[in-house]
């Protein structure tokens, strides 16, 4: 997107753009500290992950405390609405746009942690942006589930089967 104001010019968005990026799991909301890209290679093509962090200052979740939230698609397959679905049917399509979304929740905790991920089940949606810098950007507005899939050191006590997650200005 450009942004042009008479006699000022036109400036492009970058992603010095977006420092509020945040997502919300279930009743918490996570802001992000920090963020890794990764392309890694499989039989089908390349799949690219991003993941962003927080270090858990200021809140004040309990065993809640802290987050850490992954999303994996084909780096070829550009901009646009992308359908959320499990691991294996991500790395078994090629020229579909899907998405798997993975959220960690408890990592700044020494209690234990909860691993959610996205499934075929629910196939919600996520929309992709490339800045003009080449950030690429994420959100989802509506809602969308994500499964348990795993717990460590026990788990948190009480925590939900599966739960909602929205996400605003990723990257």
């Amino acid at each position: 997107m450009t942004f042009c104001m008479l006699g000022f010019g036109c400036e492009k968005e970058t992603a010095a753009d977006y420092r509020q990026s945040y997502w919300v799991f279930g009743t918490h909301s996570y802001d992000k500290v920090d963020s890794k890209l990764k392309i890694t290679e499989d039989p089908a093509g390349d799949l690219m992950t991003i993941t962003l962090t927080t270090n858990g200052f200021g809140e004040s979740y309990g065993a809640y405390t802290g987050s850490i939230l992954s999303f994996t698609f084909r780096k070829d397959l550009g901009p646009g609405i992308y359908t959320l679905c499990g691991h294996n049917t991500l790395v078994l399509s090629d020229k579909e746009k899907l998405m798997e979304v993975q959220c960690v929740v408890g990592t700044e905790v020494n209690t234990g942690t909860v691993l959610y991920t996205s499934t075929d089940q629910y196939a919600g949606k996520a929309e992709l942006s490339i800045l003009s810098d080449g950030t690429r950007l994420l959100n989802i507005t509506n809602a969308v589930w994500l499964d348990k899939l795993l717990e460590t050191d026990g788990g948190i006590p009480g925590a939900k089967a599966e739960d909602r997650l929205t996400v605003k200005e990723a990257y």
